[in-house]
């Protein structure tokens, strides 16, 4: 997976450079009201309140993140067999037709996110003979936020290619339970590719997020097999193309 998503991002460079600045332009809203959050996190960390600070910044992150032009952007990078133009207004069409979809989506993920962050902080701060109920809880919140990691990323996919919250989560719920390792794997790189793309400041704006969203694309069409055939396509492909194009043109 990891090779295909090297060989897409490699052929659509271009594309998906100008699909992730629509994207930027588009979800300024989104991206305005996480930040508007992230004062109230700062200011909860400060006061000690950890687990609500981190509940607020996680709400944040999935409001700024998972929106209507998020999965519109998911839509757009499936048009593997079209161009920049096609691409673009699939971008600029996906967002009016999965507005309502992928506005529940992120709610919900934000929601989720922010009562797990303080259901740890309650069930911390439990003492006396609580204190084992506590862990208890704990443990149960533990397991209910790594599910919900490894379902976030195919529920966002799904949801955003058949415009059905409820239907896309136990589709996501069914690939999370069938495949908990891919899942929670998709995750982490999905976090790393935008992680190195804030790094870098300007990577989230021209490429990390439509490289991010390509792989949760990929991700979920492979588990799924929505699209087996072309998950293998990369199969036969070399790092030697990279420099001796020529070799792999055919006649």
């Amino acid at each position: 997976m990891l090779r295909h998503l090297f060989f897409q991002t490699y052929d659509h460079l271009g594309s998906l450079m100008v699909l992730n600045a629509v994207w930027t332009v588009l979800n300024l809203p989104w991206g305005l009201a996480a930040c508007l959050l992230f004062p109230l996190a700062s200011f909860q960390l400060r006061n000690g309140r950890v687990w609500l600070g981190v509940a607020v910044a996680g709400a944040a992150i999935c409001i700024g993140l998972v929106s209507p032009p998020t999965a519109a952007l998911l839509n757009a990078v499936r048009e593997a067999e079209g161009g920049v133009g096609v691409r673009v207004r699939a971008l600029l069409g996906g967002v009016r037709r999965r507005f309502w979809a992928a506005q529940a989506v992120g709610l919900l993920l934000a929601g989720a996110t922010g009562l797990l962050g303080v259901n740890f902080g309650a069930y911390a701060g439990l003492e006396g003979p609580w204190r084992p109920v506590g862990w208890v809880l704990l443990g149960l919140m533990l397991w209910t936020s790594i599910g919900l990691l490894g379902v976030a990323p195919m529920w966002v996919a799904s949801a955003a290619r058949t415009g059905r919250v409820l239907e896309g989560f136990l589709s996501a719920a069914r690939l999370a339970l069938a495949h908990p390792g891919l899942c929670l794997g998709t995750s982490a790189i999905t976090g790393l590719l935008l992680l190195s793309g804030a790094a870098t400041g300007i990577g989230l704006f021209t490429g990390a997020a439509s490289v991010a969203g390509l792989w949760v694309v990929l991700s979920h069409e492979a588990l799924s097999s929505a699209r087996s055939e072309s998950c293998d396509l990369s199969a036969s492909r070399s790092l030697r193309e990279l420099w001796r194009p020529w070799e792999n043109q055919k006649p």
